[in-house]
């Protein structure tokens, strides 16, 4: 039986990116899905819930998380704080995900924590230059 592609060991040794999208809307997570099908060394895993997401990230051990910047119960200020208060994810690169460009609103995103940023829907092209950017793939 081969070994589960996501597992951390088998990223290290394969060079898959594990990427952890947050979003509370499906459809978003949908669409990102079929953005990175076609990117065999890229697997994603989908997060409804800003609740849950800490957790599955500390699980996963995701390479780079794409985080919503507003979602129904939480903001990416409050979820960057806890993946930075959190040991196995501090230093995962986190791309907030926001519908608004608002310089204001993304610069207290980076301020807080964040790599960087993509304005919902990104290009297919955007979205996998910027992951491959701030992807920390283990060699």
């Amino acid at each position: 039986m081969q070994p589960d592609a996501s597992s951390n060991s088998e990223t290290k040794t394969t060079n898959f990116m594990v990427v952890l999208l947050v979003d509370d809307q499906p459809f978003i997570g949908e669409f990102i899905r079929l953005m990175l099908a076609k990117e065999p060394d890229i697997k994603l895993h989908y997060c409804k819930e800003a609740g849950a997401a800490v957790k599955m990230a500390q699980e996963l051990r995701p390479t780079i998380i794409l985080q919503d910047f507003i979602m129904a119960d939480v903001d990416a200020l409050v979820m960057l704080e806890r993946y930075r208060s959190t040991p196995e994810t501090r230093a995962t690169p986190v791309i907030v995900l926001t519908g608004r460009e608002d310089p204001v609103c993304i610069q207290n995103a980076l301020n807080a924590g964040a790599n960087d940023y993509l304005i919902k829907m990104p290009s297919r092209s955007d979205l996998v230059a910027c992951l491959r950017k701030h992807s920390t793939l283990a060699a």
